[in-house]
């Protein structure tokens, strides 16, 4: 990241220009058999970058993965405070993952990516790998404010990506209120 951010400047902070017409032939690791500890392990050297590269640092909310961290935090406080919760919860957890999964479809179609169920579930498992090496890596080095902090790796100097849309918030950004309504439902029906 260090070198195109230092040519990027170099180059009066100029976006680059893609090349439709250029490819590259890479060769798959483990035989083209799926890895999910590669992708682990890119997120876990991308926590260190906003730490790095502040500059290039802003919030969002949190990912799937930080999501899920906090609502399990929530669960032990409501398993000794208010066991009553603990369906609510359970539910949200189970429909943070299904809403990743159809983001992760949608923003995959949009993409024009191969129609198959087994290719929309692997991508979403790629993802989930990123981001769980992302919380891990802030978490292994006693780095809670990095929760929820990203980097911008398209080298611009944007202070806060909290509102910034795409397919995939969109997508989120429907459900997630469903999904709270639902809990809702649950824990005043109880």
């Amino acid at each position: 990241m260090d070198f195109f951010l230092r040519i990027r400047a170099a180059n009066d902070y100029r976006n680059y220009r893609t090349l439709p017409e250029a490819a590259v032939n890479h060769p798959w690791w483990k035989g083209e058999a799926p890895d999910f500890k590669r992708p682990f392990r890119y997120g876990t050297g991308n926590a260190l970058l906003p730490e790095q590269l502040p500059q290039h640092a802003s919030r969002e909310l949190p990912n799937t993965v930080e999501t899920v961290l906090l609502a399990l935090v929530a669960a032990l406080v409501a398993a000794i405070v208010q066991p009553s919760l603990l369906a609510p919860i359970a539910l949200f957890i189970a429909g943070v993952l299904v809403i990743e999964f159809i983001a992760t479809t949608v923003q995959s179609i949009k993409r024009k990516a191969k129609t198959d169920i087994r290719v929309y579930w692997y991508v979403t498992v790629l993802r989930l790998s990123h981001d769980l090496g992302l919380l891990w890596g802030n978490l292994r080095r006693g780095r809670i404010e990095g929760i929820t902090r990203r980097f911008n790796d398209n080298g611009t100097f944007r202070k806060s990506n909290l509102f910034r849309t795409n397919t995939y918030k969109i997508v989120k950004w429907i459900l997630y209120p469903l999904l709270i309504w639902a809990a809702w439902m649950i824990y005043t029906s109880a």
